[in-house]
């Protein structure tokens, strides 16, 4: 699954040298950071043994926000 993630990111970045205008060159510039970013998280928690999702390392990845509702 590693390898195959990996070729798709590097079949984005080939999709950049052809001729996109801008909203397509966009779409693919956000695609591409997302893959990245996905990829350098899981290599991170792959590295750091994490296999529970209680584990720090996990949940610090995660975007949540608290709020207090009144009454």
């Amino acid at each position: 699954a590693w390898d195959k993630q990996s070729e798709l990111l590097l079949e984005l970045v080939k999709l950049t040298t052809t001729d996109l205008n801008k909203s397509e060159r966009q779409k693919l510039m956000c695609a591409i950071t997302l893959d990245a970013h996905n990829r350098d998280v899981q290599e991170r928690l792959v590295k750091e043994q994490v296999v529970s999702p209680e584990a720090f390392q996990w949940q610090s990845m995660l975007k949540a926000y608290w709020t207090e509702e009144d009454g």
